[in-house]
């Protein structure tokens, strides 16, 4: 267990010494962040994990990086390499993946990643997710709602936005929700298209 959690905290080596060296945070307070770190990843390896010690661990990362966002834009920083914000991106990510496969039935834990893809405009990651949680919770309408309007507003794609709705209605045939996301949809495709938008 030890040996995991240092080869966690070394990995984000690259992104303290860079905030270091910019100034953003001081000796102490790298210090002080990696001693929080190694206190969350211990308990994200505890038996039994707990989904409150997932979101713990997000939240504090998210925080940091908030904390980090202000400092540069209050001190005129503006880092060259961006590893730091790279690395507590990629940081997220590996947190909510960690949570979500020991706690795939979790909604609330799937629309905060949802959300945080959203944030940083990871496109690319958000379909697979949509595709990863409607495979889980093919019964959850809003779920499919959301992946069709992300299909027809980020990707602007039409075609795969009928297709999401037309497989959900087919799941969830007697959804009167479904149905009227659907004919919203068709009927603003027609829109654009009559108005040449498409």
């Amino acid at each position: 267990m030890a040996e995991h959690v240092q080869k966690s905290l070394e990995s984000t080596l690259p992104e303290l010494e860079e905030l270091e060296k910019s100034g953003i945070y001081s000796k102490e307070e790298i210090r002080v962040i990696v001693k929080k770190r190694r206190r969350l990843e211990y308990r994200l390896l505890r038996r039994p994990a707990r989904v409150a010690d997932y979101l713990r661990a997000i939240q504090y990362e998210v925080n940091l990086d908030l904390l980090r966002r202000h400092r540069m834009k209050s001190h005129g920083v503006s880092s060259k390499s961006r590893d730091a914000e790279r690395g507590i991106t990629a940081r997220l990510h590996v947190l909510f993946q960690r949570a979500l496969k020991k706690f795939k039935g979790n909604i609330r834990l799937w629309l905060q990643y949802i959300e945080f893809c959203k944030r940083v405009h990871h496109h690319h990651t958000l379909g697979k997710l949509y595709g990863k949680v409607l495979a889980l919770h093919p019964r959850n309408s809003g779920l499919w709602v959301m992946a069709a309007k992300h299909q027809l507003e980020e990707e602007k794609n039409p075609l795969a936005a009928r297709s999401l709705l037309q497989r959900a209605i087919r799941i969830n045939d007697q959804c009167k929700e479904l149905w009227l996301e659907y004919f919203k949809m068709e009927l603003l495709h027609v829109d654009q298209v009559r108005r040449g938008c498409i």
